[in-house]
């Protein structure tokens, strides 16, 4: 069900060490959050280390999506 325009994404270190990489990261979120998406980041290790946290955290970022008009959006798996 896609009930809201939220984005979770897995940033990990490794990713980011070229900065041409982190930069596309950062553009990304930003296009996300301007079109109207909700947007979360987590680290691989926080998964890991503490999946109630991850939850706990998704859940809140989720309520929060849920809590205001969806924004007219649609996720595409890129061709």
């Amino acid at each position: 069900m896609d009930d809201v325009a939220m984005v979770w994404e897995i940033e990990s270190t490794e990713w980011h060490l070229d900065p041409a990489a982190h930069d596309y990261t950062v553009q990304r979120a930003a296009l996300f959050t301007a079109a109207g998406a909700v947007y979360v980041a987590s680290k691989p290790k926080m998964i890991l280390s503490d999946p109630q946290e991850v939850v706990a955290i998704l859940r809140a970022v989720h309520a929060r999506a849920a809590a205001r008009p969806r924004p007219p959006l649609r996720a595409e798996r890129p061709s």
